[in-house]
């Protein structure tokens, strides 16, 4: 099939498609159909008593009236709260409502909520427990980035039905497992990114096999014993830097930029993000602009960015755990007074804004400058810091992960099959693939109602499969 009749009717296909979005969840759990929005709004009103969960326009737009919008993670809780709803209803509305992870029980304000809403408390007792959790427990805890999910769950399903008081000392007792993050989406997430960039420098080694085997580097290496890719990656540079004996270059410098390029890729030891943006995504951009007209929420361009503020996520929320813990210590210590070392020192190592501003060397309660640093500076400092990193504190979503699977799979299913294509058996590795990947990490399964993954389905074609950074193209070029 040529690219333009994919790209015309992977369009049409998207178009006549009925895809699965918040406005039809939330008008059939008030009870109504589609095109009965304004009846399903009332209700929700009138169940949740007219709680002000965001601006009165954009929950209209949660029942696609006058455009349509999803409430947040934290905004589902609290409807799910105020509705009176049990642990499978909440996290129906989590997974199939605005299709993000189940329960995360390795972050202590997701267990709190765990607590409350099996035990019948209220929104608020959550937010309670949570604050005497954060006072008590202290920012010098050390998380421990390991599987302990199963582990904490088991041990939860015995002390949930503990008093307020007892559940509070339970957590604190577990403080070290609450990282805030999933490490099973974040151990897939980085098998892929390795296992695609490992096929780039595997297809990299294979062209200098080709190329200098004709230009006879194998012969002139025999004389420079290798013991590792970065003697290589040197000897690379020699060979193709050589010049004959009118001192001119023997290859040409537009050649010699290309083939260390391609040197780089192959025996660099790092794996870089900037090689699986170039490679799934066809873009080396750090920031993308989507057009106006044809849009999908579910598919996205990525940015270097971003794929950068996914891997750094462990970073990132012990970061905002520990800041958190740090600003609740001092919530009723007077702001002129001077700062304790051990929440400078805390501050000093995940905040690049203090870091800049206090000088290691000096006093630890003093700035770079002499001054003293009291309590005022540091908690502006934080608060700061969290307002401006709030929306780079990610959570792995499967929109993250399906892009990385889809070109796995493909990578995969052309190593075991060569040119011998079937369309059937690709699509069925991929989709065998997706499944065990998110239903690993807590996710919804492969879902052909979600757009992601129609697109993805829909682009293994009769004979040939398209690329992701061709979908992207066909639906957004």
């Amino acid at each position: 099939m040529e690219y333009k009749t994919f790209k015309k009717n992977i369009i049409k296909s998207m178009e006549r498609h009925e895809f699965s979005s918040f406005d039809k969840f939330i008008i059939n759990e008030m009870g109504y159909k589609v095109g009965e929005a304004e009846e399903a709004w009332k209700e929700f009103r009138k169940r949740t008593e007219n709680m002000q969960f965001a601006s009165v326009p954009t929950m209209r737009r949660w029942f696609g009236l006058n455009g349509k919008a999803s409430p947040s993670r934290e905004n589902i809780f609290e409807i799910c709260f105020k509705l009176g709803c049990d642990m499978t209803d909440v996290e129906r509305y989590l997974t199939k409502g605005i299709h993000e992870p189940a329960f995360q029980s390795n972050d202590y304000v997701e267990m709190a909520y765990m607590y409350c809403i099996e035990n019948h408390l209220s929104y608020e007792t959550a937010l309670d427990i949570i604050d005497r959790y954060e006072k008590e427990v202290g920012p010098d805890v050390e998380f421990s980035h390991t599987h302990t999910t199963l582990e904490l769950l088991t041990q939860y399903n015995t002390s949930k039905f503990l008093t307020i008081d007892e559940f509070v000392t339970w957590m604190q007792s577990k403080s070290e497992w609450f990282k805030g993050y999933s490490k099973t989406a974040m151990d897939y997430l980085i098998l892929y990114r390795t296992s695609i960039i490992n096929n780039i420098r595997e297809e990299a080694r294979e062209y200098f096999r080709n190329m200098f085997s004709e230009r006879g580097f194998e012969k002139w290496k025999k004389k420079r014993p290798l013991k590792n890719d970065e003697e290589f990656y040197s000897a690379v540079k020699k060979y193709i830097n050589r010049k004959d004996k009118s001192g001119t270059y023997v290859i040409s410098e537009q050649e010699r930029m290309s083939i260390l390029e391609m040197a780089k890729l192959a025996f660099s030891g790092r794996e870089t993000n900037t090689q699986m943006l170039a490679e799934v995504f066809n873009s080396t951009d750090s920031f993308i602009d989507i057009p106006r007209g044809i849009r999908y929420p579910g598919i996205r361009k990525m940015t270097d960015k971003y794929l950068s503020d996914l891997f750094n996520i462990p970073f990132k929320r012990e970061a905002r755990i520990k800041l958190m813990l740090a600003l609740k210590e001092l919530e009723s210590t007077d702001e002129t007074e001077v700062c304790p070392d051990h929440i400078i020192e805390i501050c000093s190592y995940y905040t690049k804004p203090i870091r800049s501003e206090l000088n290691s060397n000096e006093y630890i309660n003093k700035s770079a400058d002499g001054q003293v640093v009291t309590v005022g500076d540091i908690k502006k400092l934080i608060i700061d810091y969290n307002k401006e990193n709030k929306r780079r504190t990610l959570l792995i979503q499967r929109t993250d992960l399906l892009p990385l699977i889809y070109h796995f799979s493909q990578q995969r299913y052309i190593r075991e099959n060569g040119n011998d294509y079937n369309m059937d058996s690709a699509r069925a590795m991929f989709v065998d693939l997706a499944d065990k990947t998110l239903n690993a990490c807590n996710m919804e399964g492969f879902n052909t109602d979600y757009e992601l993954d129609f697109v993805l389905y829909e682009s293994f074609c009769e004979d040939e499969m398209f690329s992701y950074s061709e979908v992207l193209d066909a639906l957004y070029g």
